[in-house]
């Protein structure tokens, strides 16, 4: 009898348990934030990002981003920067890799 029990107690419990759903989990994420008026309010935002090559070299990413005006990023993969600028008119980019 315990041997037939103790499965049915774990399957049971299974059912039990309720996850959250993805509007609960980005709801919870958002007023982590701040809230949505607070994220609404953001005008410009800079990230940086860090990747390992497998070599060991690192490639570091900014970014700058202007609601509505336009975004810089510049890659520096340690042997020159990669620029790039776009607006809500024009681009631009300078490589020294492909000169």
């Amino acid at each position: 009898m315990k041997k037939f029990l103790l499965p049915l107690l774990f399957i049971g419990a299974s059912f039990a348990v309720a996850g959250q759903s993805v509007d609960e989990v980005l709801s919870k994420y958002t007023e982590a934030l701040g809230g949505k008026e607070k994220l609404s309010a953001l005008k410009t935002i800079y990230m940086e990002a860090v990747a390992v090559r497998p070599n060991g070299d690192e490639v570091v990413t900014k970014t700058w981003k202007s609601h509505n005006q336009g975004m810089r990023r510049e890659i520096n993969f340690g042997m020159g920067n990669i620029t790039s600028i776009v607006t809500d008119k024009e681009g631009w980019s300078v490589n020294p890799r492909s000169a």
